[in-house]
C-alpha cells in the first residue's frame, strides 16, 4: 500500500523488503532470534505465565528510560499485569539518540499516562560540573528543556565554546586554527594541565589531528569522554551538529 515518492525510491524499498524477507526466513529456517524477537517471545511467556519469577517481582528500575520504545513498553506492562510490581526509571531527554531503533520520548514525557498513578522529579542539580560548565551547558540547550544548575562548591574550570553555523571543510580549517590559538595561550599559561577538545563526532574530531598532535591535547569525542576529566576543556559547536537537536524538537 506504500506509494514511493520516485522511481528511484521505489526501487531501494523493491530491494530492502527482498532482504527483509530473506532475513526473516534465514531466521526461521535457522531457529534463530533477532533482538525484537527476543521482547515478543518473552513477552508472550509471561501472558502464559511460563515465565513464573517475574510474578513475584515487587519492583522494576529502567535506567536509560529515555531509549525506550514500544517493545520494551510491551514487555514491562506484560510484566506488571501479573505481578503489580512498581517502576522506577531514569534517563535524561537529551541523551535521547537511539529514534533509529525505535526509541521513543512519548513514553518519557508522557511517563504518568502509560503508568498509571506515576509521578516525575525532575533532577537538575549537576554534580559533576562546575558553574561555568553547567552555564555553557544551559546555553547550547536554551529552550529544549529545564535549566541544569551547579551543587554548591563545585570546582570552577574554564570553558571554551567554538560556535559555527555549518560544517563545511572552510569551516573546520578556521575553528581548527582557533583552537590552536586557544591551545597555545593555554600551554604557556598552564604547561602541566590537561587540555582536551571534545566534538559530537569522530569525523570532526580528525580536523583537529594535527593541532592535538603538536600541543599534546586529548581528542574525543563527548560520547567516549564520558566520566573522563581534563584540566581545560574546548567544546566544538556546530548548528546541526553539536548539540544534535533530536528531530522530534524541530518543527
Amino acid at each position: 500500500s506504500y506509494q514511493p515518492f520516485d522511481n528511484n525510491e521505489g526501487s531501494v524499498v523493491r530491494i530492502a523488503v527482498q532482504i527483509y524477507r530473506w532475513y526473516c526466513e534465514e531466521l526461521q529456517e535457522n531457529r534463530l532470534y533477532d533482538f525484537e524477537k527476543l521482547f515478543t517471545e518473552t513477552e508472550k511467556l509471561v501472558e502464559e505465565h511460563r515465565f513464573p519469577t517475574v510474578e513475584n517481582f515487587r519492583f522494576i528500575e529502567i535506567d536509560e528510560f529515555q531509549d525506550f520504545s514500544q517493545s520494551y513498553y510491551d514487555l514491562i506492562k506484560s510484566i506488571t499485569d501479573v505481578s503489580k510490581a512498581r517502576i522506577f526509571a531514569v534517563g535524561d531527554d537529551w541523551q535521547a539518540i537511539n529514534s533509529f531503533a525505535g526509541s521513543d520520548l512519548k513514553f518519557f514525557r508522557n511517563f504518568s499516562t502509560y503508568f498509571e498513578g506515576g509521578t516525575v522529579a525532575y533532577l537538575t542539580t549537576n554534580y559533576r560540573s562546575g558553574k561555568k560548565i553547567v552555564l555553557a551547558g544551559n546555553l547550547l540547550m536554551e529552550g529544549l528543556g529545564k535549566e541544569a544548575r551547579a551543587a554548591e562548591g563545585a570546582e570552577e574550570a574554564r570553558v571554551v565554546l567554538q560556535m559555527g553555523s555549518t560544517v563545511s571543510s572552510s569551516l573546520r580549517l578556521q575553528m581548527a586554527r582557533t583552537v590552536k590559538g586557544i591551545a597555545e595561550k593555554l600551554r604557556e599559561a598552564c604547561p602541566e594541565e590537561s587540555i582536551a577538545v571534545l566534538t559530537r563526532t569522530t569525523a570532526e574530531a580528525s580536523a583537529y589531528s594535527w593541532v592535538a598532535k603538536k600541543y599534546g591535547l586529548i581528542l574525543s569525542t563527548v560520547h567516549k569522554f564520558k566520566g573522563l576529566e581534563a584540566d581545560n576543556v574546548i567544546l566544538n559547536v556546530s548548528k546541526w551538529c553539536f548539540p544534535l537537536i533530536h528531530r522530534d524538537w524541530v518543527y
